[in-house]
């Protein structure tokens, strides 16, 4: 459950280490409960042993025990304190954050709640017909404009022109008959090959807004 967090949002710049939000988990606040109620009544009852044989031999099984819950009882801290609490990984850009997530609410372990992007490693692919890739070279500067119109546009670089044609598309997704530009014939297996030369082109990511 999330007991405390950043104002997070898509766009948000972070550095490394800076924590984005805070979790508890009542199963393990649990166990540490016990942990320690067992510690205090271990440390108790060795308090009372006398020096006699006995209580010697009682004394090193007791002691024994003390050591295996004390173990338990700090891995559980260092769950509570390192795992419950999300840190950025490192510095980059917050993208993908759950508009849902507020203080109060339950988490499910495989839960995505935000994702923290190096816009440095980031690229952008396409491809462009014989016509734009004479007209273009390396290092030229492009910009991505998403469909929907109130999202900005993304400044970009181009770094790399493939100098051989598609045979197959590697992006369906550009195919005419998914609604994109490149006109295709479909082939074995839903292949989809292009009917004019097209060329992967990549670009790098200058900036997030």
């Amino acid at each position: 459950r999330v007991v405390s967090l950043s104002k997070l949002r898509n766009g948000q710049r972070v550095a490394e280490g800076d924590v984005l939000l805070r979790l508890e988990s009542p199963d393990i606040d649990n166990q540490l409960e016990q942990a320690r109620f067992k510690s205090s009544l271990l440390q108790l009852r060795l308090s009372r042993l006398s020096g006699d044989v006995r209580d010697r031999e009682q004394r090193a099984v007791l002691i024994s025990n003390l050591a295996s819950i004390e173990e338990k009882l700090n891995g559980l801290m260092r769950m509570r304190d390192q795992e419950l609490v999300l840190r950025a990984p490192f510095a980059g850009i917050l993208v993908d954050v759950d508009r849902d997530i507020h203080v109060g609410r339950w988490i499910r372990p495989s839960q995505l709640l935000a994702r923290v992007i190096n816009p440095a490693l980031l690229m952008v692919r396409a491809v462009a017909d014989e016509a734009a890739v004479k007209r273009v070279s390396t290092g030229v500067r492009a910009k991505f404009v998403p469909d929907q119109v109130t999202a900005p546009s993304v400044p970009l670089t181009l770094k790399r022109i493939d100098r051989t044609s598609e045979r197959i598309l590697k992006l369906p997704s550009l195919a005419a008959v998914h609604g994109g530009w490149v006109p295709v014939a479909k082939g074995k297996n839903s292949e989809l090959a292009p009917l004019h030369p097209v060329f992967a082109v990549r670009f790098s990511v200058d900036d997030l807004p």
